[in-house]
């Protein structure tokens, strides 16, 4: 089990996205600015901060997917709680760094990103995405294939 996120990584983290979603600038050095602002981070806090930061950027198309209408450099508090609770587990997030937010992070998080299209499943760019496949009638084969929905037996 991992330990329980707090509000003040929460709020550091809405910060640090709130910047980095911006994409003004390598999201290394904005992590480090960050982190050399805020000594009082303990190591375990900066760990867990440098560690999400990075996974939303991996995979910032299936987190833009589950946040729709929304957009996580419009809305980055919630980005930084869905993808706590997508790296971390939803139990890891403490009722008081959740706030108000508890049903969007829920809903967020019930999305069905298979459904979504290809560029999101492959996180790969929309323009980058068309592109390639406008240039390369094989392109379908670089692409991730997408998980399948298996039918239980009961339904």
């Amino acid at each position: 089990m991992s330990a329980r996120v707090t509000s003040l990584v929460v709020d550091h983290l809405t910060q640090l996205l709130a910047r980095i979603l911006r994409f003004d600038g390598p999201a290394d050095v904005m992590v480090s600015r960050h982190f050399k602002s805020n000594p009082q981070l303990g190591s375990h806090d900066r760990a867990l901060l440098a560690e999400t930061t990075f996974f939303v950027l991996r995979r910032y198309a299936t987190l833009s997917w589950r946040l729709q209408p929304a957009h996580p450099a419009r809305a980055p508090r919630l980005a930084a709680l869905v993808a706590l609770a997508l790296a971390q587990g939803a139990d890891a997030l403490s009722p008081r760094a959740l706030r108000n937010d508890e049903r969007a992070v829920r809903n967020a998080l019930a999305v069905d990103v298979s459904a979504a299209p290809t560029s999101v499943t492959a996180e790969v760019p929309s323009w980058l995405f068309r592109l390639v496949t406008a240039q390369y009638h094989d392109a379908e084969a670089l692409w991730p294939r997408r998980p399948s929905r298996r039918r239980s037996i009961c339904g």
